[in-house]
Parts: C-alpha cells; sequence; structure tokens
C-alpha cells in the first residue's frame, strides 16, 4: 500500500488587482498590457450587475472574472484569476522593507 504524501505549494511572490468591474485606468499597468496583447479580454455582462467582466483562456478554458475576483501576475507572465474567498485563504500581503 502506497503512502500518503505531502505536498506544499512553493511560496511565490505574485502580483494581484482585484478586479472592480471597471474598465478604467485604475488598472495596473500589467492588466492593461495583457488586455493590449490580448491575454485578457473586456465582456459586457448587462444581466449580471450590468458591469464589464474579464475573460481569458488558459489552457483552451474560457475563464470569466467577475467584480470582487483577483487577476494574478506570475512569475513567468501568465494570468490567472482566483475568486475572493480562496485568494484570502491562499495569499498574504507581502511586508515591504523600509
Amino acid at each position: 500500500m502506497l503512502e500518503n504524501q505531502r505536498y506544499i505549494r512553493p511560496q511565490i511572490v505574485v502580483e494581484a488587482f482585484q478586479w472592480t468591474g471597471n474598465p478604467g485606468d485604475d488598472n495596473p499597468e500589467w492588466v492593461r498590457d495583457a488586455y493590449d496583447d490580448g491575454r485578457i479580454r473586456l465582456e459586457w455582462k448587462g444581466d449580471d450587475f450590468e458591469r464589464y467582466h474579464l475573460a481569458f483562456i488558459e489552457d483552451y478554458i474560457i475563464h470569466y472574472v467577475k467584480p470582487g475576483d483577483w487577476l494574478i501576475l506570475l512569475p513567468n507572465g501568465r494570468v490567472t484569476k482566483c475568486n475572493k474567498d480562496d485568494f484570502s485563504n491562499d495569499y498574504c500581503p507581502v511586508q515591504q522593507p523600509l
């Protein structure tokens, strides 16, 4: 019988931004860059709070980012998403050195 093996996610520092649903200028530069190069796109979802949603393709699956979800820029340049509950459980702010 195989023993259970334990795993840990490597500790990496990521940039993250909580999507507000507005495609305005308050988005970080890396979000605007991902939009400009086609990694994410805006879609109007009038039936859901009348806000824009972000959509991106990851592994041939379209992911929709709702207001309150987090966009995460990974060190390899890939953009992914995380819902707000999972984000607060999995990530904590990095304390900047003085």
